[in-house]
């Protein structure tokens, strides 16, 4: 199965950014659950409201921070997805 990776702050407006960030502060798009290894696992453990006004206090770099981690994880899990069903 191949998951589209979130793009960095190169080709994405803030508003979409911000929108792919309230997407991973609910759940990992992966597991659709909160793996405990994830950078946002804390943060998902939040109400809902909390989550979301911390994304909208976020900087552009610290975002696009988080889309990097994401993206190397996601890649890491395709990739072992992929191993298994071979």
């Amino acid at each position: 199965m191949t998951h589209t990776t979130i793009r960095t702050l190169a080709g994405d407006s803030t508003t979409q950014m911000r929108s792919r960030m309230h997407g991973l502060a609910v759940a990992c798009p992966f597991h659709q659950s909160n793996p405990p290894d994830c950078p946002l696992c804390e943060i998902r453990k939040l109400p809902m409201t909390e989550r979301f006004a911390w994304v909208e206090s976020l900087d552009l770099v610290v975002m696009d921070d988080y889309f990097r981690k994401h993206d190397e994880c996601l890649r890491a899990k395709e990739a072992e997805e992929d191993a298994l069903g071979s």
